[in-house]
Order: structure tokens, then sequence, then C-alpha cells
């Protein structure tokens, strides 16, 4: 049986590669965007259909690696904050 620790330390290494791929994606993305649009500006747009499906394509992927971020960085965030217990208030009946 395997012990706490390096289920914990193998979910962390999960996590990090995720990490690790989401930012790549949402560099390669960035990068694509800034290369089709100088290329566009440099070289006109021969063929317009092509060009506003590859920019939807990088910008929809821009989004989705974002977006993947987000949400990692927030369960992080929550799962740090978990055992942290707010004081609860006394709760006192309305004046009737």
């Amino acid at each position: 049986m395997p012990s706490p620790t390096s289920t914990e330390d193998r979910i962390k290494r999960e996590r990090i590669a995720l990490y690790f791929d989401c930012i790549c994606g949402a560099t390669s993305a960035t990068i694509s965007i800034f290369a089709i649009i100088f290329f566009a500006i440099k070289e006109g747009i021969p063929y317009p259909d092509r060009f506003s499906l590859g920019l939807t394509f990088w910008i929809i992927w821009l989004i989705f690696s974002l977006t993947l971020i987000g949400i990692g960085i927030s369960q992080y965030h929550h799962e740090k904050h978990f055992d942290e217990k707010k004081q609860r208030k006394d709760i006192k009946a309305p004046i009737v």
C-alpha cells in the first residue's frame, strides 16, 4: 500500500506537468496570434477564409489555455486555505 506522501507527491507532479503544458499552450497561442497578425499586416491577406479560420483557432486555444490555468490556480488556492476555518458569528434571535 503506497504511503500518503507518495500519492501526494505524484498528484503534485501531475499538477506541475499540467500547469507547464497549459502555460506552454498559452505561450504558443500568443506567439501564433502575433505571427498571424504580423504577416497579415506585412504581406496582406490573400485568403480571408483561411486567415479567419486560423486566427479563430488560435484565439480559442489561448482562451482555453488561460481558462485551464485560472481553474488550476483557483483550485490550488481553495486547497491551500481549506483547513482554515472562519470564526462563526453567534446567531441571535430576532426581536419580536
